[in-house]
């Protein structure tokens, strides 16, 4: 299937946010409308990108397993897409978005166990809960003025008739082979993956064991 659809978009566009598929529109009297689009909240959809990559840095550094999992989840719900060819939609990477929503949380907690970065992550959520109040009416199909929807497009894309280029045409024969030089890579990759998760949390830790920064919270004792 290489034709294309109005709501398409590439696989690069989507932890972006940049073209949402609207799924419900209705003009109640040419001043309300009710609308359900899958953006979600683009705050937490811009936040997962720097989220998984200093998820990914963290699990190295720290010979995480738990990290590994999660960017090595990620990866394997989202990097299947940059190879198809026929017409992708946003909502493809729903599957993918929940462990970059598990990355965001791992780091604001880690923030607000530091002082210095307290204020930061404070900030952070409170925007994130703003953000998600104003579209929520985007969300579940609310009769709202039709000038607030309107405005909620503040991203061209967001407004359907942007319109991404077509899938690429023609053969297709490269893209769809599979040579047992690509199964062995393909195994060989994944057996490193378990290999790391698995010796990572017994591996020794650069400069010796990890001790408790002085910039960290201390928890309250009794009282």
């Amino acid at each position: 299937m290489q034709s294309g659809h109005a709501a398409a978009s590439p696989w690069w566009s989507w932890p972006l946010d940049l073209k949402t598929v609207w799924f419900f529109n209705a003009d109640y009297d040419n001043s309300q409308l009710a609308v359900i689009f899958n953006g979600g909240n683009p705050i937490l959809f811009w936040a997962g990108v720097p989220a998984i990559l200093l998820c990914s840095a963290l699990a190295w550094k720290r010979r995480s397993p738990a990290l590994v999992l999660l960017v090595a989840a990620f990866a394997f719900q989202y990097l299947p897409w940059t190879r198809i060819e026929r017409a992708t939609f946003q909502y493809h990477y729903l599957t993918a978005v929940l462990f970059t929503m598990v990355a965001i949380a791992y780091l604001v907690d880690e923030a607000l166990r530091r002082w210095a970065l307290r204020d930061l992550a404070i900030g952070f959520l409170a925007l994130t809960v703003v953000a998600g109040i104003v579209i929520f009416p985007l969300g579940y199909p609310l009769s709202v003025p039709d000038w607030y929807v309107n405005a909620l497009r503040v991203l061209p894309p967001w407004n359907y008739y942007f319109k991404f280029p077509d899938p690429p045409q023609g053969t297709r024969a490269a893209l769809l082979a599979v040579d047992v030089g690509k199964l062995v890579f393909g195994v060989l990759v994944m057996v490193a993956a378990v290999v790391f998760a698995l010796s990572g949390g017994r591996w020794p830790r650069p400069g010796g064991p990890r001790t408790s920064s002085d910039d960290e919270i201390p928890e309250a004792g009794p009282a």
